[in-house]
């Protein structure tokens, strides 16, 4: 979705067989742009204050794709890798991209 926004929200909008206007999907890309969701309520779990253990974790992090290599071990990189590996690659043919 980095890479094209608009593409793959008329991708979704097709496999879901719904019409949309120009100005429809136009909106649906604002929206659904990092900063515009780093800043709604609705999307970023500020109305939970309190609730979080940890006051300095976001429910939505950085917007950088591949930041992950920041975060995990390699150990925690693999077990990923595994999971996504038997749960999405080979029953569902589902390919994970974790760069661009």
């Amino acid at each position: 979705m980095v890479e094209d926004l608009k593409r793959e929200v008329l991708k979704i909008a097709q496999f879901l067989d719904i019409e949309c206007s120009d100005e429809k999907i136009e909106s649906v890309v604002s929206s659904s742009m990092f900063d515009s969701m780093s800043k709604n309520p609705k999307v970023n779990y500020s109305w939970r204050d309190g609730a979080v253990k940890d006051p300095n974790s976001k429910f939505i992090r950085k917007g950088k794709v591949g930041s992950w290599q920041d975060e995990l071990t390699k150990e925690q990189s693999e077990q990923v890798d595994h999971l996504t590996k038997d749960l999405l690659e080979i029953p569902f043919g589902i390919k994970i991209r974790d760069t661009l």
